[in-house]
Formats: C-alpha cells, structure tokens, sequence
C-alpha cells in the first residue's frame, strides 16, 4: 500500500511538474514572444492605453460595490425597517451598473481607437512589406498564400480587439474579486476557491488541440485561395471551359471544403466540451459555498447577507477564471496568425535602398555590365562565389561572368535559345534582380547606389504579357504618369495607334478595360502597354516582344508603335522578331547564360556561330518581313493593304491563295498584283507566286531616330 501510494505521489508531482513547465513555457511564449513583437506597434497609443486602463478599472470597482449593496440590504436595511436605508441602497442598484455602463462605453471606445489603430498599422506594414519584395518573391510565392497572409491581419483584428482587452478585464476582476472575498471572510473564500484547480486539467489539452487544428484551418484556407485564384480568374476560368474540366475543378473544391468542415466541427465540439467541463465546476464551487455558508449561517458565524455577497462574487471569480482559461483554447487560431503575419514581417527584403543611396540623375542611357554572374536560389549556402562552379559544387547561374556596354541611343537585341538568360539578364538593369557578383552601371552610377524609386523612373518596361487593372482605359494609362494631361494622352494614343481605336469604343477612354484587359484585343492591349511608356516617357526601355501570334494587321500597328517608342531611346529587347534583331545596333548572342557572340546582323551570319544557327531555324522563315516597313503597309488602301499583309504573313503565294487568304476573287487579286508589279512593291517568282520586294527594304539602324513618309501608293 506504501509503495503505490509513494508511487501516485510520485506520479502526481511529475504530472503538476509537466503542467507547470507547459504553462511556463506558454505564458513566456505569449509575453516574451509575441507581446514584444507587438511593443512597437502599440507605443504609439501609450497614452489612450493609460486611460483606458483608468477607465477599465473605475467600471470595474463599480461592478464590483454591487453585492456590497445586496448584503448591506439583506443584512441591515431590510432587519432594521429603515425605509432611508433601503431607498439609499436601491437607488444605489441603479446609479451603479448605470454609471459602470457609461465608464464602460467610454472604455470600449478607447480600446477600439487602440487595437484599430495597430491593426491599420500591421495591415500597412504587411502591405508595404510586400511592396518592397523582389521579383523574384513573387514568382515563388503562390497568389492564394499571399492572400491568406494578409487575411491573417483579420484574425489580428480579432486578437487586438476582443482578446487582449478581454484578457485585461478578466484579470482586474479577478484580482479584485479576490481582495473583496478574502477581506468578507477568508475561510468561504477558500471553500469557494477548492474547485479553481480542476478548470487547469483540461486547458492543456484543449489549448495544444485547438492550435494543431487552427494550424490545419490554415493550411486549408491557403489550398482554398490558391485554388478560386487559380480557377476563378479569367485566364484559369477560360482554362476550365476549354477543357471541360469543370466536374474535375468542382471535386477539388468539394475535398477542400469538406476538409474545411469537419475541422470547423472538431472545432466547435472541442470547445463545447471545454465550456461543459467548466460549466460543471462553476456549479459545483456554488453549490459548495451555498452549503458551507448555511451551516455557519446556522451557527451565527456568517450573516445571511454575506453568503449571498460570496456567491454574486464567487461567479465573478469563475466567470474572469474560465475566461482565461478558455483564452488558450480561443488564442489558437489568433496566435497562429499573429505568428505568422510577423513570420511574414520577417521575410527578408532582398532589394531594398542602400544606406546613402542617393537619386539617379536624368540618364543619357549609357549601360555597362562588368562580369555580372546571378542565379536563382540553390539549397546549399557555400554555392554563393564565381569559383563555386567546380566538379564538386555545380553552381546553375542563369548569368555567368557577363560584361557588355551599350551606348546612350543604341538598340541592343538580345538573341539566344530558350532559358539562356536573355530576361534575367535585362531584369538587372532595373534591380528586379540584384547581381551576386559583378556591377551593373547606367551612366557610371552603379544601379544598388541609386534609389530604387529614381531608378523606376527613368526605365520603363513593355514585357510579353500586358496586364491591365480592371479600370478605366484612361485610369490604366495614367499610372505610369498620374499628372500627364489630356494633351499628352492624346499624343500617346496617337503614338501607339490606338485613337481610332479609342473612338470607336462607346465611352472612349472611359471604357472599363476588364480583369486583365481582357476585354480588349491582344494588338490592343498590346499598344497600350506602349501608350502608357509613352506617358512614362523613359530614357531607358526593356522590351520583351511578345511570341503570341497577333492577326498580322494588329501586329503592324505594334510594330510601328515600337518602331516610334524606340526613337531617341536606349533600347534593350529580348527580339523573337527578325525585324527587330535586323534593326539593332548590337545583338548579344547568349547560351546557357554566357555571352557567346555580339555584332550586327550581317558579322554574325558572317561568323557562322550559334547566332547563324539561330537564323537558320527560327528566322530565316521571317525575310519577307525585312520588304516594306509596317507603316509603309498600313499606309496602302484596300484592296492592295489586304494583299500585303497576305504576303507578308505567308512569304509567297500564289494568287489562288491569296484570294482565299483576303475572301477576294481571284480575278481582283491578279489585278491587284498586276498594278504593285508595275509599281515595284511585288515581284513573281520562277513558281509563279509573288512576294513582296526586298528593295524597299526596312533600313537598318542608322535610320532610326528619322521618321520617313510611307510611300505612296494606288489600290
């Protein structure tokens, strides 16, 4: 018998030892850990803090005079028959709560200036954060993850609001609960106080439950944005219909929220057997006062009046006690999203001014590379140096020791197979990327010692993909210069060829472009990707041409506005055009990150190298574009435009089949070909097709900067 109860001592020493370390470790992790990440956010509310604490406290003393004034009725008013007493005291019963209340509203309305001022603080903080992440952040963070971090901001609006001040309440009105209880008698207050120890059994295990549980809700909430991101925009709605994967998408988002309900049950029925447990031992604490008090009541110890005062503040002891044990049980969700929005805060900025970075100055637009190396993230750490690229270290730089110039005014092309760093090379000019070894200078001023808003200013970007804000035409177009003037938009418009296009739309530039531009052409978005650097007006433009096919009308219009945006510029182009490489001053030649070849169009097919391989196989097909300039063929009326873009978009055909390209007759197109034979626009081949006259030729580059008149030309 000796030996097993020495051996439940033992067990229930080890057991209280375990719970105390756990709560030990819990309120460190609480205080130290997330109260001190929240210090800064909550000095600048110091003062309201001191005031609503004040005022916390004052509602609370009032609270706590009424069952002062309950036993003073019972115990003298009501035995003595003294009519002033028992009006005094129940006007007291009034005057009270009606008081705590006003003090309380007050208190409320401080604590809400409080806890929304740092959530507006937190949610700026997150979103500036965001602002300043690299490229590179960005294409490796999913959309739907970026929108639960800052949803997570939400479930710190809740934390700040309602937790942090409850918690507050809850402890002044223990403490001052206990006071009184233990100042009326302190042998009740103990028998009152015995059942306190079983509301900590299960608060461990309800507190670890409940925060594996809000951890799984959000990783599911995650799977859910990532999923109606991915699905309910434009381009994945359109994905879904073209392959009738509707069913497929459906059953997804069923799993999902299915997994999302049954945690939300696990939830709600682990929190409902909580307040049960604690419900229970509340009851029975009341019980135990009730019984204890009536026998000393019996005796004469206790007066009436008392007890009834011990069990009003008995249930403002347990009420304030299960709250704050509850708290774990409620904080799980909120403290795993304030962990993780300042797990967010500690992203890393990668790109960011350098201490003393001062304004770039407007640029001639000179660029010089010196040995420049980068590469996306590896997983290894001492991959981070130019000799790291050894037998036993493979280091993948997408730019490898790569050193070039490009001269202010000039219109550099950048050639090469796919993954060869042609993008990743032009996206270290603006610092989307930084360098990990070497120096990208513009104008001698080394790009990190600059300030990356000056940098932005002074280049501007037209990549593959246009993307358009669900707004206005006139709205997407003045982000790039918010203070252009109407003059100036209708230059640029004019510039991009879009005012005829502008014209025809119901509410002009008014119209709402859609999700993404959508509801506009690819030539059309296209331009006006070019009519917003227009506004911008740079000194510097990357361009990377757009590989999706365009009808080839469209497409001319894009390359007359390109051909026009790159005038008195330095250009840098990722080129999948043959006109646009022809039109260069240099092409940079790259392979597998390095920089193999550089020269004109004509010493590099000299050469022979990979640059003449190139051409062979992906623009050899494109010479009849070099024949007449887009403008040239735009500026033709029909039916002789329709003809020309029929030859420039196939080479040479026969006029059978350019009749069924343009849905004319075969008579009107011999015609046709007739007169631009005569004219010198059009010559046959051996085979009897036409194409189109290399001797008016697009001029190269030395032309560039001065815009010729299109010929003239008769149908």
């Amino acid at each position: 018998m000796k030996a097993a109860s020495s051996r439940r001592r033992r067990e229930w020493s080890r057991w209280v030892s375990r719970r105390f370390q756990t709560a030990r470790e819990y309120f460190e992790r609480l205080n130290l850990g997330l109260l001190r990440r929240l210090a800064p956010y909550a000095k600048p509310y110091l003062g309201l803090e001191v005031i609503m604490f004040a005022a916390m406290l004052t509602a609370v003393l009032f609270e706590q005079a009424s069952p002062l004034l309950m036993r003073g009725m019972i115990d003298q008013a009501i035995p003595q028959a003294d009519l002033w007493l028992i009006n005094l005291y129940a006007l007291g019963m009034v005057v009270l709560p009606l008081a705590r209340g006003l003090v309380g509203l007050f208190q409320q309305y401080v604590s809400a200036r409080i806890s929304q001022g740092m959530v507006f603080d937190l949610r700026l903080a997150l979103y500036r954060h965001f602002q300043r992440q690299s490229l590179r952040f960005y294409t490796a963070t999913p959309t739907g993850e970026l929108l639960s971090r800052l949803n997570d901001v939400s479930a710190a609006q809740g934390f700040l609001t309602a937790t942090l001040p409850n918690i507050l309440l809850n402890l002044i009105t223990l403490v001052t609960t206990l006071i009184i209880m233990f100042g009326l008698d302190t042998r009740l207050a103990l028998v009152g106080l015995a059942m306190l120890p079983l509301y900590a059994l299960p608060t461990h295990w309800a507190a670890g439950f409940s925060r594996r549980m809000a951890k799984r809700a959000m990783q599911l909430s995650s799977q859910m944005y990532n999923l109606t991101t991915e699905t309910l925009g434009v381009s994945g709605g359109l994905l879904v219909k073209v392959f009738g994967r509707q069913q497929y998408e459906f059953a997804r988002y069923t799993a999902r929220a299915a997994a999302e309900r049954e945690l939300a049950i696990q939830q709600g029925v682990v929190g409902n057997l909580f307040g049960l447990f604690t419900g229970l031992t509340s009851a029975l604490g009341l019980a135990l006062v009730y019984w204890v008090g009536g026998y000393q009541v019996v005796d004469n110890a206790l007066t009436i009046g008392t007890v009834v005062a011990f069990a009003a503040y008995l249930s403002r002891v347990y009420g304030p006690f299960s709250n704050l044990m509850n708290v774990p049980v409620h904080l799980a969700s909120s403290l795993t999203s304030m962990e993780r929005l300042f797990q967010t805060l500690d992203f890393p900025v990668e790109i960011a001014d350098r201490p003393g970075a001062r304004a770039l100055p407007r640029v001639q637009g000179h660029i010089r590379l010196e040995h420049v190396y980068f590469c996306y993230p590896t997983p290894t750490a001492e991959q981070d140096t130019p000799k790291a690229k050894t037998a036993s270290v493979k280091r993948e730089w997408a730019v490898e020791d790569i050193s070039l110039e490009i001269e202010p005014g000039q219109l550099a092309a950048f050639v090469g197979p796919s993954g060869s760093g042609k993008t990743t090379l032009t996206y270290l000019v603006p610092r989307l990327y930084d360098a990990n070894h070497g120096t990208v200078y513009i104008d001698n001023h080394d790009v990190r010692d600059v300030t990356l808003a000056s940098l932005a200013e002074q280049i501007g970007m037209v990549t593959q993909e246009t993307y358009l804000f669900n707004d206005t035409i006139r709205a997407n177009l003045l982000y790039a210069n918010p203070n252009a003037s109407e003059a100036e938009l209708r230059a640029a418009l004019d510039a991009a060829y879009l005012t005829e296009v502008i014209a025809r739309l119901p509410e002009g530039l008014d119209t709402v472009a859609g999700q993404r531009g959508y509801r506009m052409s690819g030539g059309e978005r296209q331009r006006l990707s070019i009519a917003r650097i227009v506004l911008k007006n740079p000194r510097i433009l990357i361009l990377d041409e757009a590989t999706s096919a365009l009808d080839t009308e469209s497409e001319l219009a894009v390359q007359v506005a390109l051909e026009r945006l790159f005038q008195d510029r330095t250009g840098l182009v990722i080129a999948h055009r043959l006109s646009t490489i022809r039109a260069a001053d240099v092409i940079f030649v790259l392979d597998d990150g390095r920089r193999v070849e550089q020269g004109t169009h004509p010493q590099l097919l000299a050469k022979g190298g990979l640059y003449a391989q190139l051409y062979q196989k992906q623009f050899k097909d494109q010479e009849g574009l070099i024949g007449i300039k887009p403008a040239d063929i735009l500026a033709f009326p029909e039916p002789a435009r329709g003809v020309l873009v029929a030859l420039l978009r196939l080479g040479n055909a026969v006029p059978q089949k350019i009749a069924a390209e343009t849905e004319r007759r075969v008579g009107d197109i011999v015609q046709v070909l007739t007169e631009l034979e005569a004219e010198g626009h059009v010559r046959v081949r051996d085979d009897g097709s036409y194409e189109l006259v290399l001797a008016k030729a697009m001029s190269p580059r030395g032309t560039r900067g001065r815009h010729k008149e299109p010929m003239a030309a008769s149908g």
